[in-house]
């Protein structure tokens, strides 16, 4: 979050002025803290500020309490913009090994379905019997830790555009910022009640130059 909100804070090309700024003259600007301690603060700041003039603009993490753990109903969440994919960190330990105890979870349930047809075809139960045995932690749904890696990033998208409406009279925009939402394994995980109304829209544009357009004008 922080290097992307620095992002901002470069002078926009042309002029001596960064995005940030531009942002500030239209919007009051908070970040998701880093401290637990600061966070139930900084969202009373942002409600009471949201109430006001022309709104605030939240900056916080998919997967963070934030996004997922807090009601952001009526005037606190008008639109919520999803800027890339929220995948976990590939290289985290625990990431690694979830991945690697699901695919040799699927190729332990393919091996044992290889050999239980070997032996219907040979019509004797008593040959090529499976070394793998069915447990009940053997995965047998086809799994595999690449798909449940992706699954993670769309159920952190959900969640978060899941802030957006609160209630049947609450209302908002969803923008996802990122053309692999158009793909149909991104699209597909998206919920229900967002994949029906999704539309996609063609532009080259970079993004902080829409998001100034939706905002600001």
């Amino acid at each position: 979050l922080t290097s992307f909100t620095h992002s901002f804070t470069h002078s926009v090309s042309g002029k001596n002025v960064t995005t940030w700024e531009i942002f500030e003259k239209s919007k009051n600007l908070l970040v998701e803290p880093r401290s637990s301690s600061e966070f139930n603060a900084v969202i009373r700041d942002f409600e009471i500020k949201a109430k006001v003039g022309s709104g605030a603009i939240f900056f916080a993490v998919c997967r963070g309490k934030a996004s997922e753990g807090i009601d952001f109903s009526d005037h606190c969440a008008r639109a919520v913009i999803i800027t890339g994919m929220p995948f976990p960190p590939i290289f985290d330990p625990k990431i690694r090994l979830k991945r690697e105890y699901l695919d040799q979870n699927v190729r332990d349930y393919l091996k044992i379905t290889r050999n239980q047809g070997n032996q219907r075809n040979q019509g004797n139960q008593g040959r090529n019997q499976s070394t793998v045995q069915v447990t009940s932690s053997t995965n047998t749904s086809g799994l595999n830790g690449n798909a449940w890696y992706t699954q993670q990033a769309a159920r952190a998208v959900n969640q978060a555009l899941g802030r957006v409406i609160r209630h049947k009279f609450d209302y908002g925009a969803i923008i996802l910022a990122d053309e692999r939402f158009a793909f149909g394994r991104q699209r597909n995980a998206l919920s229900k009640w967002v994949r029906i109304k999704a539309t996609q829209e063609q532009c080259s544009c970079n993004y902080r130059i829409i998001v100034r357009v939706l905002f600001i004008g």
